[in-house]
């Protein structure tokens, strides 16, 4: 029996939960920005080890497309709702 995949929601956009541990050196991982979603092979670099410790990390483009269209939703939402 498959495990379903644990999912996040935000902004009522729901996407797979982040990785929390880093890969295997030299594996393509994509990470959810504001402007999409971007690929980069993990390096253990400084900037690699930031996306994973600020939960931007996804094993698919689609979990950090979904990712990044939720970072925007709750970014309008709050400039909205602001006073």
């Amino acid at each position: 029996r498959i495990k379903p995949t644990p999912m996040c929601e935000l902004a009522g956009i729901k996407f797979p939960v982040p990785m929390k541990e880093a890969p295997t050196h030299g594996t393509t991982i994509c990470v959810a920005a504001v402007k999409g979603a971007f690929r980069i092979d993990w390096l253990d670099l400084e900037t690699d080890n930031a996306f994973l410790s600020s939960g931007l990390c996804h094993t698919t483009e689609e979990a950090a497309k979904a990712h990044s269209e939720a970072l925007r939703k709750v970014n309008l939402m709050a400039i909205e709702g602001a006073k």
